[in-house]
């Protein structure tokens, strides 16, 4: 999402006592086919966050999402964990693309068991009165161009990272909204909520396209944050902005992840792979 300079603190824990409730409809989509034998080079399991500032924790003196998934897939496999956040504030999916090509993310990739890519909000600039990505409020129809250009940037981030020899598994995570939501969201007025909503869903749509075709774990964070009906209003788990995810938010997103690795098996094979002998 775009970066913008926050104060921000965390709020009160008990209200993730509802996360369990809520994270079983975020796993939704694609359930990969077979996953490729992996062995590490060492007895730890590289972590690699790819796309923009949400799973960067940017404005949360927190914990990432990506950093708490890697700290409980390495308490669930039984292995230490190391994250290599390679996620930059304000990027779209075609800077991920290109950075995926870079030598120093390249080589973080290559001894990668598990790449989780976030990216696709910052493609959709949104009207700032009406929340529509088009000129007339509403309006989708203008997003074609935007829509391609998207699938074909998430294909080649995903089949790079595919392509290493390590063989990661990989995990695309959906938005609950690419621009602002909440209290900051109602007070733009309905319209604005409802079209930045409807744009987010286009954009899921994709993300969850390319990971069927890819054979990559889809997760919709939007079930985590907005509940199974999309009725429940997520300002608590969000930054003053109304952009950013909080601790909560944050903790939220990554009890989603983890939950989809559970159920399409990639947790499994996370425990299974061997470390190679000298």
């Amino acid at each position: 999402m775009r970066w913008t300079r926050r104060v921000v603190g965390s709020r009160a824990r008990a209200r993730l006592a509802v996360v369990a409730v809520l994270v079983g409809a975020a796993v939704t989509a694609a359930v990969p086919g077979p996953w490729r034998p992996h062995e590490l080079n060492s007895s730890v399991l590289d972590v690699v966050a790819l796309g923009d500032s949400v799973p960067t924790g940017h404005g949360c003196d927190c914990r990432s999402f990506a950093q708490v998934v890697a700290d409980d897939v390495g308490g669930q496999v039984g292995r230490p964990t190391r994250l290599d956040d390679d996620a930059v504030d304000g990027a779209t999916s075609e800077d991920v693309l290109d950075r995926v090509h870079q030598p120093q993310v390249r080589a973080d990739l290559d001894s990668a068991a598990l790449v989780l890519v976030m990216a696709g909000a910052n493609d959709v600039p949104l009207d700032p009165g009406t929340g529509s990505a088009c000129p007339s409020s509403g309006d989708r129809s203008c997003l074609g161009p935007t829509v391609t250009a998207l699938r074909t940037a998430l294909t080649g981030t995903v089949r790079a990272a595919q392509a290493s020899p390590s063989h990661p598994v990989v995990v695309l995570i959906g938005y609950w909204n690419v621009g602002v939501d909440g209290a900051v969201a109602r007070g733009r007025g309905a319209d604005f909520l409802a079209n930045s909503r409807a744009v987010t869903s286009t954009v899921n749509d994709v993300i969850a396209q390319v990971a069927r075709a890819t054979g990559s774990v889809y997760v919709d964070s939007s079930a985590a944050l907005l509940g199974p009906q999309g009725s429940r209003d997520p300002t608590p788990d969000l930054q003053d902005d109304g952009d950013h995810p909080d601790d909560d938010g944050h903790r939220r997103i990554a009890a989603a992840v983890t939950a989809a690795l559970r159920t399409s098996g990639a947790l499994a094979t996370l425990r299974d792979r061997t470390v190679l002998r000298p």
